[in-house]
């Protein structure tokens, strides 16, 4: 695959996306969007990713949209551009591999809403967390008046959004926004080591487990019960639930498959 916005490299069972528009911090026109639903169509359905990594290029995460594209919109275009972000950030969201954010600066606006959809989340001490929006006079619009109430509290989260406040990386790490805070040399090697601890464990256990917690989301605690106990049987089906329950009766460590 070929693009102009982002690139997407594999090593082993890991897969890194970067986005590549440092000229002006990453923002997301609708190149890059259509990319972004690209490249992740394609690791959807590749077996052999189990993990997957996103940072920008440059000094920023992503600085949100391109506003000199969003400048110019009409209503229509408006909710069409919304629809676009939300199917590719929604994309991410269900991506069957986990995610890992590596937050290398600033993720305002889109950019925050592009960390919230993945899995898990590290930052360098000097990111930036914001979703400026109401300065423009508009809201968020993909997807962080949902997902940010469901991270933080409704209170807290109308706050960042109704007084456009920005956190810092230890403020994002005090109120459970992102995982872990790195210095600015060890982001890339620590989002690795990460990435390698998942791609370890069976592919189809760490795949169900980030969707039974998705749900979560979405459903209500009966449902999502239901839900997780159909998963966890499922996987009895799996060559690698009777490796790892052998291997721990035998007191050796365990050969995955994958399968």
């Amino acid at each position: 695959m070929s693009f102009t916005t982002i690139t997407y490299e594999r090593e082993a069972a890991i897969g890194t996306i970067t986005l590549n528009r440092p000229g002006v911090m990453n923002a997301i026109d609708d190149t890059m969007a259509n990319e972004l639903y690209e490249v992740l169509s394609s690791i959807e359905n590749d077996r052999e990713v189990r993990a997957v990594i996103l940072i920008g290029a440059g000094k920023a995460f992503m600085a949100g949209g391109d506003i000199a594209l969003m400048q110019k919109l009409t209503t229509p275009e408006a909710k069409d551009w919304a629809m676009l972000v939300h199917k590719v950030f929604d994309k991410l969201y269900r991506l069957p591999q986990p995610t890992i954010a590596a937050v290398n600066g600033a993720a305002v606006g889109g950019g925050f809403e592009l960390v919230m959809a993945c899995d898990l989340r590290i930052a360098i001490p000097q990111a930036r967390f914001a979703q400026p929006e109401i300065n423009l006079g508009i809201i968020p619009g993909a997807g962080s008046t949902q997902r940010l109430p469901r991270l933080i509290g409704g209170p807290r989260a109308k706050a960042l959004i109704l007084l456009g406040e920005t956190l810092t990386a230890e403020q994002a790490l005090e109120l459970g926004v992102i995982n872990k805070v790195v210095a600015k040399e060890e982001l890339v090697s620590e989002a690795k080591a990460m990435a390698e601890k998942i791609a370890a464990y069976p592919r189809l256990a760490a795949q169900c487990a980030k969707q039974a917690v998705n749900l979560s989301d979405r459903t209500d605690l009966d449902l999502g019960q239901r839900c997780e106990i159909d998963l966890y049987s499922y996987l009895y089906s799996t060559s690698d639930q009777k490796e790892g329950m052998l291997a721990f009766i035998e007191k050796r460590k365990p050969d995955f498959t994958h399968r």
